[in-house]
């Protein structure tokens, strides 16, 4: 009996990436920024993400979550140590139900999201810094376990948030792996 990997669903812009441009937002000064890309500006990670996501990958199986789709794998994948041929959620082809997803839940990629998790029918975890309290509430709501953490979109994902994602995967028993109900 093989047992299945849970998703973990990345985010680029606010999670991988820090988002400083914003007016008083500032990149944190008290960890060391390494650059991966430079495409208009700077893409600058936290030095310890691809150790992290190195560890992650021993319970995760990745896919990109992030309005850069295939470019996430291009650009981003090798300086992180990712493989480069990640699948990715085709934002594109939900295009229209993310205006009526972004009323609804606050997060105009959910609809998209939503759909890659019900096609997977497995336990998914995705970080992004653009996760509404509507959304997180369906997670919880979901019958195959789902969890949404949301990052601070000028710090991105933290040691704190892959503490929390390797516990998670930890905690997930064979059954919930398996999407089988608990006896």
């Amino acid at each position: 009996m093989t047992t299945t990997r849970p998703l973990l669903l990345l985010d680029v812009d606010g999670t991988i990436s820090p988002i400083p441009r914003q007016p008083g937002r500032t990149y944190p000064p008290d960890i060391e920024w390494k650059e991966v890309a430079r495409l208009a500006g700077e893409i600058l990670v936290d030095a310890r993400l691809p150790g992290w996501l190195e560890k992650l990958s021993a319970s995760y199986d990745f896919l990109w979550a992030t309005s850069w789709h295939e470019q996430a794998n291009e650009i981003l994948s090798a300086p992180l140590g990712l493989p480069t041929d990640l699948p990715w959620i085709d934002f594109t082809a939900h295009h229209r139900n993310a205006e009526r997803a972004e009323r609804e839940v606050g997060c105009g990629k959910f609809g998209a999201v939503r759909a890659a998790l019900h096609s997977a029918r497995r336990p998914a975890a995705w970080v992004d810094d653009d996760l509404s309290l509507a959304a997180i509430r369906w997670a919880h709501q979901r019958r195959i376990p789902t969890l949404f953490l949301p990052t601070t979109p000028n710090v991105g994902i933290t040691e704190r948030h892959i503490e929390r994602l390797e516990r998670w995967a930890a905690e997930l028993s064979v059954d919930e792996r398996e999407h089988r109900p608990c006896a």
